[in-house]
Order: C-alpha cells, then structure tokens, then sequence
C-alpha cells in the first residue's frame, strides 16, 4: 500500500495560478499544492496514488482552450475527492461523481481570481449554508455522511470598544464560533464590500459608534446588498432611546433581535448563540 499524502489541487489559467497558491499558503493549509494548467497534466496528476486529493478546484477556460471540459473528466477520476468546478461565472460542486449543488451564479466576483478562490475555501472551512450562491452545500455534504463537513459559524463583530471585541470574540470562540471584528461601520463595510469577503452566518453590531452607528451601518448593508439575506444580524446597546429606535425599524431592515445590553458581554453571546442554534 501506498503512503498518501494530503493535497489540493488547483487548475487553471497560467496567470490566475500564483494568485490561488497565495491564498492557500496564507490559509496554511499544510497539504502539497499542485497547480497546473494543461489539462493532459492535470488528469495525470489527478491520477497519482502518493496523494489523497483534499478537494480539487478546477477553473475551466473557454469553450475550445485547453481546460475546456476537464471538470467533467476530473470529478469522474476524484471520485472521493470534492470537485469544484468554475466555468465562467458560474460554480457546481460535485462529490463521488455527482453534483451536489449548482449551477450558482459568482458574478460578483469581478474576475478577481482571489476572491474566487477565498470564496471556495470559505465554503470548504465554514460549511456554509448561502441561499443562492453557495446555498446548503455544508449541510448536504453532512446529510451526505461526508467526512469532515460540519455545520460551523462565521460571525462579525462590530463594536468601537477593543475590550468588548477581544470579549465577545473569547466568548463565541469558547462556543466554537470563528470571528471577525471591525472597530465601526464603516470599517465593517469595507470589510464587506472586499471581493474576498467572507460569508457571516451573523453579524452582532453595537448602537453607538463613531463614523456609522450600528442603525446606518445595517441599513447600508442591507440596502446594498453586502449581506445574504441568510445573514442573521443583532443590535446591542444599553442606551434605552437606541433599543426604542432599533425596534421601530427591526422588520424594515431585517434585524434578527434586538439585544439591551445589561452585565456581562457574555450574556449577549449567549444571546445570539440561542437564536442561532434555534432555542430562540
């Protein structure tokens, strides 16, 4: 028997290559990287018995070039193995062979080969479920049996206070929650409107801050469509006249509760934790 290896393969234009490989390196995935871009290669890497193939993210080119139609050749090789194939702004993830979820539409990517790829590892590490776009291709691996899939939480923080951030950010990550933290809305906006975005499961903002307050930041994200509307977003405040004004406006700008913010910062993260696992 052979000794495997743990690697990821990529295909695709010669010049979006280095782009893909500096994403996986600054993930740190600690697999080898093959990275091709003649589809006769590709098949005969895809072939190698020294290496279990973690996933295989293929970018086909136009109809006629070289990588044309190789997904198709490549999930039925990988037949273990998740293959996700972009042929122009569209993705389909197949797994033993079959497709899975698809076709989605990735046309806000911009041609950004980055943020192309951030979104597929997004996927492969978060188990998202994005109505849509990527919608339920986590929970259908899992339903599936696939090892490895889990349903897991990305989620936001916004919040002018460090001290506040660095404890909301304790708190969830206890749960097993991974978190991202932006100083104030507009910071937070910028981070959404980045091509490599993450997708949040939630988004937890406070009222006041300076520059955006947590009202216009949500408002402006909603407005623009910088969240899903899968994303289930919280206001936390301890100003009574802001929980009156976030209440009149929560059904118009879809905000999933509305949170007064009394003791500690942990009760605001068991907040959010219930609702999201649905004992809310």
């Amino acid at each position: 028997m052979v000794d495997k290896v743990s690697g990821v393969l990529v295909v695709g234009e010669e010049g979006k290559l280095n782009e893909y490989k500096k994403e996986l390196d600054k993930r740190g995935y600690g697999y080898i990287t093959e990275s091709v871009s003649d589809s006769g290669r590709a098949l005969e890497v895809a072939k190698r018995e020294d290496i279990h193939w973690e996933f295989c993210f293929v970018e086909e080119g136009e109809e006629g070039s070289g990588l044309s139609g190789l997904g198709e050749k490549l999930k039925t090789i990988l037949r273990e193995t998740p293959v996700y194939v972009i042929s122009g702004s569209r993705i389909n993830l197949y797994n033993d062979g079959q497709k899975v979820k698809g076709p989605y539409e990735l046309n806000w990517f911009d041609n950004n080969p980055r943020g192309l790829i951030k979104r597929v590892l997004d996927d492969r590490e978060d188990r998202i479920r994005l109505d849509g776009k990527l919608g339920g291709l986590g929970r259908v691996l899992r339903d599936q049996g696939h090892k490895g899939y889990q349903m897991e939480t990305r989620i936001l923080v916004v919040d002018d206070e460090q001290s506040i951030r660095e404890l909301y950010s304790a708190f969830f990550g206890m749960k097993g929650y991974s978190v991202d933290s932006a100083r104030d809305g507009v910071e937070a906006l910028a981070m959404l409107r980045d091509p490599g975005c993450r997708f949040y499961r939630a988004i937890l903002t406070d009222g006041e801050m300076p520059r955006l307050n947590g009202l216009g930041f949500i408002e402006e994200a909603r407005d623009k469509g910088l969240v899903s509307k899968d994303t289930r977003i919280f206001f936390a405040s301890s100003d009574p006249g802001l929980i009156d004004t976030a209440n009149a406006v929560r059904e118009a700008l879809n905000i999933t509760e509305v949170i007064e913010k009394s003791g500690s910062p942990s009760g605001v993260v068991n907040r959010v934790i219930s609702c999201l696992s649905g004992r809310l």
